[in-house]
């Protein structure tokens, strides 16, 4: 017989980027290394891109709608479609154009996406099992100089 116990819980912690890093450049010392490194800083829409498509199960994404995280994707024809379509007789150049001209409405899509722009300038922290050390001094210190953050306890 084997018992299994999981008392696992994650602590989200979300602020302007901005903010996070005045700071940080204010207060050097708030938050050790290994506490600061766990923040996530996305300030652009690539920065964006480059964490989604790494963690696209982050907290952060969760109420992000199904449009708007399909098109933080890049479009490619599969391999298979590119055949059938040299079989009809269309051309690289014919499919990259294509492939272009969906990337470039995804782009315009997610540049005037709310619910993209809303993820811009932000410092996403997540620990695991109480790891994180130093967050309640950083939560202090942003409690007493009256700067906006969200924590997401067990």
């Amino acid at each position: 017989m084997t018992d299994v116990i999981t008392n696992s819980s994650t602590e989200v912690f979300i602020m302007k980027a901005s903010d996070f890093e005045k700071v940080m450049y204010k207060n050097p010392g708030l938050l050790s290394r290994k506490d600061f490194q766990t923040f996530t800083i996305i300030k652009t829409i690539d920065d964006l891109i480059t964490v989604f498509r790494e963690y696209p199960y982050l907290d952060l994404f969760s109420d992000l709608p199904e449009k708007s995280k399909r098109n933080l994707y890049e479009y490619k024809i599969s391999g298979e479609a590119v055949y059938a379509l040299k079989h009809f007789g269309h051309t690289d150049e014919e499919i990259k154009s294509y492939e272009d001209e969906v990337n470039k409405k995804r782009e315009e899509l997610r540049d005037a996406d709310v619910n993209i722009q809303n993820l811009l300038d932000v410092a996403y922290g997540a620990w695991y099992d109480h790891s994180w050390g130093d967050l309640d001094k950083l939560m202090k210190y942003l409690d007493r100089n009256k700067i906006q953050y969200k924590y997401f306890g067990p």
